[in-house]
């Protein structure tokens, strides 16, 4: 993994800061960079599908404003990084409210710190993240005939095949009317082995 072919959602509440951030993370190409107002955020998820580092600017008191661009983010790109950047130290409530919101970090740059211990940090959660994305991806099948995860016939006769499993029923209504916690029970098994 190449740290400037990931793509990076940079947002902070006004320019100067997200230009600053972008500089201090060390990033100079594959950057959107976007202030204030949040719709170009709901207008980039709307038109990704791939990995991308979403950074806001993190204050106290902008919490509630910035847990709705969290949540929006994590709905759409759930294996992305979330990186919450503050240049000030973040309180330990907020810490624990932000990692019980499932954000992968927080980055607190000082004007003191060293900025290359800080681009290790989030290379870091890139990184684990980065795999997690990977598998995931190549778990995935191509959408083309031969590579569904049932088949379902109701004529001449009733079957429910799982092809991940082998597992199947004659019982295709019951399916159909949403019991298939015997497919999903399977496919648990099959994955923990």
């Amino acid at each position: 993994m190449n740290y400037q072919d990931i793509p990076f959602f940079i947002w902070a509440k006004d320019s100067k800061l997200s230009n600053s951030i972008g500089k201090i993370l060390g990033r100079k190409s594959n950057t959107h960079i976007s202030y204030g107002d949040p719709a170009p955020l709901y207008e980039y998820l709307d038109n990704t599908e791939f990995f991308t580092c979403y950074v806001f600017h993190f204050e106290e008191k902008s919490h509630g404003y910035l847990e709705d661009l969290i949540n929006a983010t994590q709905k759409k790109c759930p294996l992305s990084p979330i990186i919450l950047f503050s240049f000030k130290k973040v309180s330990d409530s907020w810490y624990r409210n932000s990692i019980r919101s499932g954000i992968s970090d927080i980055l607190i740059c000082n004007e003191m710190e060293d900025h290359i211990n800080l681009r290790k940090d989030l290379l870091q959660v890139l990184n684990q993240k980065w795999k997690a994305y990977r598998h995931f991806e190549s778990e995935k099948k191509k959408i083309e005939w031969g590579s569904q995860i049932r088949s379902y016939v109701f004529h001449p006769y009733n079957m429910v095949k799982d092809h991940r499993t082998g597992v199947e029923t004659s019982d295709t209504q019951a399916v159909m009317d949403g019991e298939i916690d015997e497919f999903i029970q399977a496919y648990l098994s099959k994955r923990g082995e």
